[in-house]
């Protein structure tokens, strides 16, 4: 009897502490970054910025015309070790500065902007049709007048992307991470002769873009459950 109740206390013992405790995160900094640019208002890409941009226009920046629109795209090759992390995680966060310049935010009634993901892609560099190119909507109105935050405020915005990520980092071996923000509705209003527009953060040291890899929890409730199975068995 007091050998069975020792195992007993011991296996509640073992359970109390099996509290699970958390890996830290791994961060994957992004491969690349730029401004993709219709330059006639025909809903296809003409040119790029920078392809290691600190900053990149999403909508139609000071141009008093309705053509010249910029998408911002930022994207992701994993390194093997990386993959096997994305593979494994409980959840990928991708952290990106938005913010917002040029004229009043009241001009932006309506507008938003929104977060889409390229599926099946492996870029090892920048395209203007990168652009056009078809991508799935993540979410909508990941930033919106209401976000008034202005340029070098550095106010990181967070979205949890983990089935997105897992589903692209497992594809190959040379599979991208792609997102791209652009505006909606695509033509922005013209209040004053100035164009508003928001501002995306690419390549730029500490304010580049990272997705945050979290691993899942290790546990050692298993254990407990394990001490109290050879209870029984010791036991019984």
């Amino acid at each position: 009897m007091t050998r069975m109740y020792g195992w007993m206390m011991l296996g509640v013992l073992v359970l109390m502490m099996g509290v699970p405790a958390s890996a830290a995160p791994v961060t994957v900094t992004a491969s690349g970054a730029t401004r993709l640019i219709d330059g006639n208002g025909d809903d296809v890409g003409d040119s790029t910025g920078n392809s290691t941009t600190t900053a990149a226009a999403i909508g139609e920046p000071g141009n008093k015309n309705e053509n010249n629109e910029g998408r911002m795209l930022i994207y992701f090759n994993p390194s093997a070790a990386e993959r096997a992390e994305i593979a494994a995680a409980s959840q990928v966060i991708f952290n990106v500065i938005l913010e917002r310049t040029g004229d009043n935010a009241a001009n932006l009634a309506g507008y938003e902007v929104d977060m889409y993901g390229y599926e099946d892609v492996t870029f090892t560099g920048v395209a203007a049709s990168q652009y056009h190119q078809a991508a799935t909507l993540l979410q909508s109105g990941v930033f919106t007048p209401a976000d008034a935050h202005t340029v070098s405020s550095d106010v990181w915005h967070s979205f949890d992307v983990t089935a997105f990520a897992k589903t692209e980092a497992a594809r190959s071996a040379t599979s991208t991470i792609a997102f791209r923000f652009q505006v909606d509705p695509d033509a922005q209003p013209i209040a004053d002769g100035n164009q508003v527009f928001w501002v995306g953060i690419g390549i730029d040291g500490s304010r580049t873009a990272t997705l945050s890899v979290i691993p899942e929890p290790a546990s050692a409730a298993m254990f407990g459950l394990g001490a109290l199975v050879l209870m029984r068995r010791r036991c019984g």
